[in-house]
């Protein structure tokens, strides 16, 4: 079964005075275990490097069962960054990790972000900003006219201006190049009922309605940037969707600008 990453961030409430120390991973590991094993030492830890990434897998164990091997938690931390990634880990076990984290990298809190995926490359890829370098590459090339495949005095080919303005405009938002790879989106709205006529017992209720709206797709980016060129949706997309890898998050939380009344409240997305 394929694993989800999510992104943690651990953060400073003040500013490290050895910021630009060079990361000591054996300190790392030391400290990383004797938190753990302060609070259970029946649990097996080990370490890889690959080149600035230090994987870590740990199999949790019971007071009554030996750390489960199938079930292990992984956790990719970068050095010298905020950034670990982790997947698969137990929510009994969250504090216990998270605390381990903090110690070790010498920093005081740890904050889960909104961003999930299947592919860690991905997650990386759009943490670390690497396919803009799709968008940049972009921005030195002249605009390219889109022609016809079937070249036919007989065809009239009809809004080609249209279709080559959809065609740059989706460019410009998403560059030409692969996108990091999200399987999915989703959008929790709260808003309140609005109505011109006669108020009814919607417009009375002070609670918000509230729903979850989610898109999935195997390569959910890609699927969207294919969404004008394709005449499903207008050019250019919604900033919700466009906005997914620049805001480094796919989940959203839409609701009341507060102090507004419901007949003239506009969205705020979070």
């Amino acid at each position: 079964m394929l694993q989800h990453w999510t992104l943690f961030i651990i953060m400073s409430i003040h500013i490290k005075e050895s910021e630009n120390d060079l990361f000591d991973v054996s300190e790392f590991k030391l400290q990383f275990k004797k938190s753990i094993y302060t609070v259970s030492k029946n649990v097996t830890i080990s370490f890889k490097e690959f080149g600035d990434a230090l994987w870590i897998r740990i199999a949790w164990g019971t007071h009554n069962a030996k750390p489960n091997q199938y079930k292990a938690t992984f956790a990719v931390y970068h050095s010298q960054t905020p950034y670990v990634f982790i997947a698969n880990l137990a929510k009994p076990c969250r504090p216990v990790l998270c605390q381990a984290l903090v110690m070790a990298a010498k920093y005081s809190q740890i904050q889960e972000m909104e961003l999930k995926s299947r592919s860690l490359d991905s997650l990386k890829d759009i943490v670390f900003k690497r396919f803009n370098q799709h968008f940049q590459s972009y921005q030195s090339k002249p605009q390219q006219k889109m022609t016809p495949k079937i070249v036919d005095s007989r065809v009239t080919y009809e809004n080609i201006r249209e279709k080559e303005r959809i065609h740059q405009i989706t460019r410009e938002t998403f560059g030409d190049g692969p996108l990091p790879k999200l399987e999915l989106a989703s959008y929790k709205l709260e808003t309140m009922f609005r109505s011109e006529s006669v108020m009814t017992n919607l417009t009375a209720q002070n609670e918000p309605f509230r729903c979850v709206v989610k898109f999935s797709s195997p390569n959910l980016l890609e699927s969207i940037r294919s969404l004008a060129p394709a005449g499903i949706a207008e050019a250019p997309v919604s900033s919700l969707l466009s906005c997914i890898p620049h805001k480094a998050r796919n989940t959203f939380k839409i609701t009341e600008k507060r102090g507004l009344h419901p007949a003239n409240s506009q969205a705020s997305h979070v």
